[in-house]
């Protein structure tokens, strides 16, 4: 999750994750947690939310809409029928749209893989790629820590990987998310920034401000950083704005976001990750992507969601609803995952109320009642007063935090850590943290998909 105006990082997830704590005790002990981590073929250790690199599906035809209509290729009220498949030579894709004679509006909402195929062809990659590139796609976002860089599907890469040569084929894949397009979820999410900024991709960031050691004065105010104005006029934001409000309202997100009290502009996606029958052992599941931001008329954040292999469904959907619930603050969690309504009523997954505010305040008057008495049972043996348990006592310093504050001179009088050498974890010996590798490709053996996405 990013803030639109400045695209700070507020919020980023990786999923397999692992505990900190008990690694650190690990490489400090027997090491066994450690090794079960970077043994595990889930790759935890991996931040797939900056690293991770999959196949985007339709949230990338947002970008190809983008494109085309800045490119005079189509406009707005331009139309194609879809009948369910298109072929063009020996490339057949399939469309889950419903079938129709769509406009710009209408495709975007209803995620027209024909519709996109189309475009595609008509818009050529050398026109596409660039606009890419302006939204964040297939490069670094900038981000301060390390990054993957992703793909972004080109006549030169596509020939090393499949050995063949470029087609107008390639170029509708790519139109509608698939061919080698591989971007990570922060690129996703500048890319859903950029469109909230009207075009303008900032730098992405995690730093906030730096301040002293006290915490309390502020030294240095992260601003924001210009990297590429894409130069879209106002008309042609409004129509793909305008498409993705209405994924939102009417279209594959309305299931979930058609009466959010929000409005969001949004774009669902489910990306092939393989070319074969689904009763082959070697079959991997789609990728479920989803972009948005919110509020749609005046955005403050910008989501990205991707679950690898997710299959179909509601899923990544669910997922940025939650985070746009707890930022909006429709609901709120507690440390054990309870959830709650504006009111304080403890509430299912579908905002069913499971117990009133009032209900649960009782419960907590009984514990604390309960707790009060047997607190008293304590102490009728003893001196209420010598039962007031001590303070904890003051922690002592690390032994590499220097005693005296550093100057910035060298001084004979200032001492070296004496565990230094235990802190370097750059050696290869049991105990260190090695470089973590990015994923595997997903990317299927063959140049084709089915173009269920």
């Amino acid at each position: 999750m990013l803030d639109v105006d400045t695209f700070g990082v507020l919020a980023s997830s990786s999923y397999p994750t692992y505990d900190v704590n008990q690694l650190v005790e690990s490489i400090a002990g027997d090491g066994k947690y450690y090794n079960q981590l970077i043994n595990d073929e889930d790759e935890p250790m991996v931040n797939l939310a900056l690293n991770g690199v999959f196949t985007p599906g339709s949230v990338f035809k947002t970008v190809v809409a983008l494109s085309a209509l800045q490119e005079s290729v189509i406009s707005a009220g331009t139309t194609y029928t879809c009948n369910g498949v298109w072929d063009y030579f020996d490339l057949s894709q399939r469309c889950l749209c419903g079938g129709g004679t769509w406009n710009l509006y209408g495709a975007l909402a209803h995620s027209c893989n024909t519709y996109f195929s189309n475009v595609g062809l008509n818009l050529t990659i050398s026109k596409l790629a660039p606009y890419a590139e302006y939204f964040g796609l297939g490069t670094t976002t900038g981000v301060e820590i390390g990054e993957s860089t992703g793909t972004m599907s080109n006549p030169q890469e596509y020939r090393e990987n499949h050995g063949v040569e470029w087609t107008d084929g390639a170029s509708a894949q790519t139109a509608i998310g698939q061919a080698d397009n591989m971007f990570t979820p922060i690129q996703l999410a500048a890319m859903c920034a950029t469109i909230a900024n009207g075009g303008v991709r900032l730098q992405t960031h995690f730093l906030d401000q730096i301040t002293d050691y006290t915490g309390e004065t502020v030294l240095e105010e992260y601003e924001p950083v210009e990297l590429y104005d894409a130069g879209i006029t106002s008309d042609v934001l409004g129509v793909v704005q305008t498409g993705m409000q209405m994924v939102a309202t009417e279209g594959t997100a309305a299931n979930v976001f058609a009466n959010y009290p929000v409005s969001i502009a949004c774009k669902t996606g489910t990306a092939e990750t393989s070319n074969l029958s689904r009763t082959d052992p070697d079959y991997t599941e789609p990728n479920l992507s989803f972009i948005c931001y919110a509020p749609a008329n005046d955005p403050e954040i910008a989501v990205a969601v991707m679950i690898e292999q997710g299959n179909s469904g509601n899923y990544a959907k669910n997922v940025a609803k939650d985070i746009l619930d707890q930022y909006f603050g429709f609901y709120t969690w507690d440390e054990e995952g309870n959830k709650f309504d504006q009111e304080g009523n403890q509430v299912d997954d579908d905002g069913q109320v499971i117990k009133t505010a009032e209900e649960l305040a009782e419960e907590r008057a009984a514990a604390e009642g309960q707790q009060s008495e047997e607190a008293s049972s304590n102490s009728e043996d003893g001196d209420a007063s010598s039962q007031e348990p001590a303070a904890s006592p003051t922690p002592g310093r690390d032994s590499d935090i220097p005693d005296q504050i550093y100057t910035g001179e060298n001084s004979a009088s200032q001492e070296t850590g004496s565990e230094d050498s235990q802190n370097d974890t750059s050696g290869t010996e049991e105990g260190s943290v090695p470089e973590a590798s990015a994923p595997p490709s997903n990317r299927p053996d063959g140049p084709y998909y089915a173009g269920d996405g």
